[in-house]
């Protein structure tokens, strides 16, 4: 066994450890995936889930940004479920130490991560946002400005 692969069980051990010391671990959620997510995977992922923290555990390697909105449209809730329960690379398996439930708790808020939708929002009296450009009316014409 190479000293990633031990510190990987290591941490993985630890983890568990400390996620069983949770009432009701294994059964009922009775957690929040917020609270859940703070005790199993901010240390590495970060509590806004922009990742880049590298650990002894993950043998230096940084790890993803869960907050990013674009990779989060290539990942399927059920692919998370599998990469929280059964591990990926340098990232431990939870699948012993947390329920299924607990599990989706954490997907829903991994999912709040990458925040609302990037368009622009208008301003509160219906203006646009400073760098918006309007759209032209209906039946407007073009001054040739711009062309």
């Amino acid at each position: 066994m190479t000293r990633q692969e031990a510190n990987i069980v290591w941490a993985s051990v630890v983890l568990s450890a400390l996620l069983c010391g949770l009432p009701g671990c294994g059964g009922a959620s009775g957690h929040s995936g917020k609270e859940l997510f703070e005790k199993a995977c901010a240390r590495c992922h970060g509590e806004a889930g922009t990742g880049g923290i590298a650990t002894t555990e993950t043998g230096g390697v940084a790890s993803r940004e869960l907050s990013d909105a674009a990779w989060q449209k290539t990942v399927t809730d059920e692919e998370m479920r599998q990469i929280i329960r059964d591990g990926r690379r340098t990232m431990p398996a939870f699948g012993h130490a947390l329920s299924v439930d607990k599990i989706d708790a954490i997907v829903k808020h991994v999912r709040t991560l990458a925040g609302p939708a990037s368009a622009p929002a208008p301003t509160a009296e219906g203006v646009p946002a400073p760098g918006v450009v309007p759209p032209a009316p209906p039946n407007a014409r073009s001054t040739g400005y711009g062309r």
